[in-house]
């Protein structure tokens, strides 16, 4: 019943033995750890809106002055994101909704200066045109940087979920 495979060893040969290796573990982290660059970009998307929003606050008598001090700050998330640097690929899903929420508030800019209809102390005369395109512009301003104010707590809630991703990660 057997083949050739089922013979005996002779005498004096030697039974093959097998030793089997394994690869030495390794204690490097499965993630690498945050870069200071990385650190350096989250930082600031947290300063963003609650700047904005302080000065949207405090601006509750609508001048002239009033509206070109709004539409400076608002222009400061593109400015601050950009003082930032890139993302690294791993906060990119972060910078884009921040990307999106600077947009906004540019927009929200672009009404208030669309708003700059009246005198110097803010004011326009009830029933004309000027009052319905200061209105219609201030609201859609305001609007949009409520909108824009939302966007960006997002962003600044994803960046904090990656960063506490890639910190549990690398620490384990």
């Amino acid at each position: 019943m057997g083949g050739d495979n089922d013979a005996a060893p002779t005498e004096g040969a030697t039974a093959a033995t097998t030793t089997a290796t394994t690869a030495p573990t390794t204690t490097e982290p499965a993630v690498e750890p945050l870069t200071d660059d990385e650190r350096k970009w989250v930082t600031p998307i947290h300063k963003i809106r609650p700047r904005i929003d302080k000065a949207f606050q405090r601006s509750l008598t609508i001048t002239r002055a009033s509206m070109q001090s709004l539409i400076r700050v608002l222009h400061s998330c593109k400015a601050t994101l950009k003082k930032a640097g890139p993302a690294s690929d791993r906060f990119s899903p972060a910078a884009q909704i921040a990307r999106r929420a600077c947009a906004r508030y540019e927009g929200s800019a672009r009404y208030l200066q669309r708003a700059d209809v009246s005198d110097v102390s803010g004011a326009v005369v009830a029933g004309t045109p000027e009052a319905d395109i200061f209105k219609r512009s201030l609201d859609r301003a305001f609007a949009a940087q409520g909108n824009a104010s939302n966007a960006m707590q997002r962003a600044e809630e994803k960046a904090d979920e990656i960063r506490d991703q890639i910190e549990a990660e690398a620490s384990s």
